[in-house]
């Protein structure tokens, strides 16, 4: 039909723009053109990925799901490696946000994206606590620095009071050009930043590029 030539000259312009694209900042890229269940062969090519990157608005169902999308929830809570929700364009990272909960998750999550992103340890990096009494929890806060100092030059810990939806969201939103990192979602250990639906307030309205990890 005209729609489903339409539909595939569009993907391929897309395909070769995305090519052009890696090309121009010489980065090496592979093409995969899956043909079954869109959230299955990408929780498939998952285990063998460093990290998927995705819109949060990403839907294969015609009707409007809202955001983040039930196709995306599926890729958060599934996928083997981490995932980026990546906003439509953002002007540039000025700074790393690490949300900490205390959780394996939280640090697994700060690990793999430092790992990952060693041009980015030149920035500054904040990483975040929310709780009940404005205090820092981790009694191995003297390890996480000296693993710190290996990696960023430029570090501080922070606290805050308050509910942990509510303060986090304060607290992203007064920053620009920032990269957030999350640990757990759609996990039995749910970490704090995850409950009552915090993450998907968060996502529905970040403008800013999301990095999420579990274990």
């Amino acid at each position: 039909s005209e729609e489903h030539l339409s539909k595939m000259k569009l993907v391929e312009k897309n395909i070769k723009s995305f090519k052009e694209g890696c090309l121009s900042r010489e980065v090496n890229c592979n093409v995969h053109r899956d043909r079954g269940i869109p959230a299955n062969e990408i929780i498939e090519e998952s285990r063998f990925a460093d990290f998927i990157v995705i819109d949060s608005e990403t839907s294969f169902n015609k009707t409007y799901e809202g955001m983040p999308t039930g196709f995306v929830k599926d890729i958060l809570r599934k996928a083997e490696c981490p995932v980026i929700i990546a906003p439509g364009s953002f002007e540039a990272i000025d700074e790393i946000i690490f949300t900490y909960d205390g959780s394996a998750s939280s640090v697994f999550a700060i690990k793999q994206f430092t790992y990952l992103f060693p041009e980015l340890q030149n920035r500054k990096a904040s990483i975040l606590q929310v709780n009940s009494k404005g205090e820092w929890h981790d009694s191995d806060k003297y390890k996480f620095k000296e693993w710190l100092k290996e990696h960023y030059a430029n570090f501080q810990f922070e606290v805050h009071k308050g509910d942990t939806n509510t303060k986090l969201f304060d607290y992203v939103f007064s920053r620009k050009n920032i990269f957030l990192v999350m640990g757990a979602y759609g996990r039995n250990a749910l970490s704090q930043f995850f409950k009552h639906s915090g993450a998907d307030q968060l996502i529905r309205t970040m403008s800013q590029p999301i990095f999420i990890a579990h274990l």
